[in-house]
């Protein structure tokens, strides 16, 4: 759940999600979202209406979802108004879900609500998990972290990350690093995988990136990048489409596990030298 503060003259959005079907045609994603009633009343386990029109109605779960669509551009994009019959008389939230299709020919979706009653917020939030996970897209979150390093070049950030016997020694579990474009690697003994995308020597890792636990096929990105700045380096990390349940976990990981052990070993370094 992603909480964004109000801003004059702008709706704040109060669930933003990302969803993945790696393994579905971009087509039939859109038309999944607006399915034959049988078919949401068998996914939902509960009774479900469904006009497929631009203006047409809807109920699900047993009315205690309603709502109209405003927007229907196939393969594009949908806008529905929806609310909760809990929900205070009147009150009504705007949904957007956004479609793109990706180079794999998988299907990336993005969801946006606004104007969900606070209190309802949460619940909101878990019904639409609920929701994508049976229809079997991966919730997705991506991860964002600035490391500052003191005292030490991008060419020694880059070649700690590169190096197979450093990250053994952090992670504290067998780690095997490619060094060239294409080249696989594994950490922790080969529950996560992946491969080097792109390598620009001192300044940029780029690679696709997959743990052993994480939905069939699916794989995150994960992109560092490396500059000289006063007193230091500064690393900026961005790891797209990391599994909803799984973003904590990996979040951790990288913090604890990497970052803060290679500024520790750089430091030493430093005092010893």
């Amino acid at each position: 759940m992603k909480k964004m503060l109000k801003e004059e003259g702008t709706k704040s959005l109060d669930i933003c999600h990302t969803i993945f079907f790696l393994q579905v045609q971009h087509i039939d994603v859109f038309f999944l979202q607006l399915t034959t009633e049988a078919t949401l009343s068998k996914l939902l386990g509960s009774a479900c209406t469904f006009n497929s029109t631009n203006g047409g109605n809807f109920t699900l779960c047993d009315s205690s979802v309603t709502g109209r669509n405003l927007i229907l551009l196939q393969d594009v994009r949908i806008l529905q108004s929806w609310r909760a019959s809990e929900w205070p008389a009147n009150m009504s939230s705007t949904v957007k879900i956004v479609f793109e299709k990706l180079d794999s020919g998988g299907t990336e979706v993005t969801l946006t609500q606004s104007d969900v009653p606070e209190p309802f917020i949460k619940k909101t939030d878990d019904w639409w998990q609920t929701f994508f996970n049976r229809v079997e897209g991966v919730l997705a979150r991506n991860l964002v972290q600035q490391i500052f390093f003191e005292n030490a070049s991008p060419h020694e950030i880059y070649e700690l990350l590169l190096d197979s016997v450093k990250m053994t020694k952090y992670a504290r579990a067998k780690c095997e690093v490619g060094r060239g474009v294409g080249s696989e690697f594994e950490f922790y003994d080969a529950t996560i995988r992946g491969r080097n995308v792109e390598l620009v020597t001192d300044a940029k890792i780029v690679q696709k990136w997959r743990a052993q636990d994480w939905p069939q096929w699916h794989f995150s990105t994960v992109t560092i990048e490396m500059k000289r700045v006063t007193g230091g380096t500064e690393l900026n990390f961005l790891q797209i489409a990391i599994p909803f349940d799984k973003f904590r976990l990996v979040s951790e990981t990288w913090e604890k596990n990497f970052w803060r052990k290679m500024q520790k070993e750089i430091k030493d370094t430093r005092v010893f030298a």
